[in-house]
């Protein structure tokens, strides 16, 4: 008994919908049952996700020789990760696999699809907050330069090649280092109070 699985007929995004339809041929003599599975595979993932997530699945009867077509309604939550600072669910703008098959070992179909992210994920800042997160943020980029500098000891943004070796070196020493620690290594520059109203400030916007 073979199932033979061809290229999408159509696949098209409809106001955040991705109809996808599946014409599956069964070749077999034999009456058939077969489970059609779709799995999503994000090429790029930022944070921890299993390699393939199942979406959507559909039991098809087919007699032999028949030939039926399998729809599948993709939404915006079919790309979504649950984005546990923020509380809620995100999607981030790249490249996905769309893999279709009768179990998540054998996915003859594949088709990749870009998806745009038409709204950012929030991001919460606390105290815990690694220094690197605060680059990411878009409305905390300003404050991030700000610390640098601190750091540095300049009062502007580096111009010439050795003010960015000294300010890169910074960065990659503090990068991984959660915000909180930033009091003791900074040398009275950064303060408790300072980095609370940091935090109350951006977390507010």
């Amino acid at each position: 008994m073979t199932n033979n699985y061809p290229k999408p007929t159509k696949l098209e995004t409809m106001k955040k919908i991705i109809l996808l339809l599946i014409g599956l041929t069964l070749s077999s003599q034999l009456f058939s049952q077969e489970v059609v599975q779709l799995y999503v595979h994000e090429q790029e993932s930022e944070v921890a996700r299993p390699e393939n997530e199942l979406k959507h699945f559909e039991k098809v009867t087919l007699l032999a020789g028949e030939e039926k077509t399998v729809t599948f309604q993709l939404t915006a939550r079919d790309f979504a990760y649950f984005n546990s600072k923020s509380n809620d669910w995100a999607i981030k703008s790249g490249n996905f696999d769309i893999l279709i098959g009768s179990s998540s070992r054998d996915l003859p179909l594949k088709q990749t699809i870009a998806i745009e992210s038409t709204k950012a994920a929030k991001i919460v800042l606390t105290r815990e907050s690694l220094f690197k997160e605060f680059k990411k943020s878009p409305n905390s980029q300003a404050i991030y330069e700000q610390l640098v500098q601190s750091f540095t000891g300049a009062n502007k943004k580096p111009e010439t090649e050795d003010e960015k070796k000294v300010a890169s070196f910074f960065e990659a020493m503090l990068a991984d280092m959660p915000l909180n620690k930033l009091i003791l290594f900074s040398g009275g520059k950064f303060t408790e109070e300072t980095m609370n109203g940091i935090l109350k400030a951006l977390n507010q916007n």
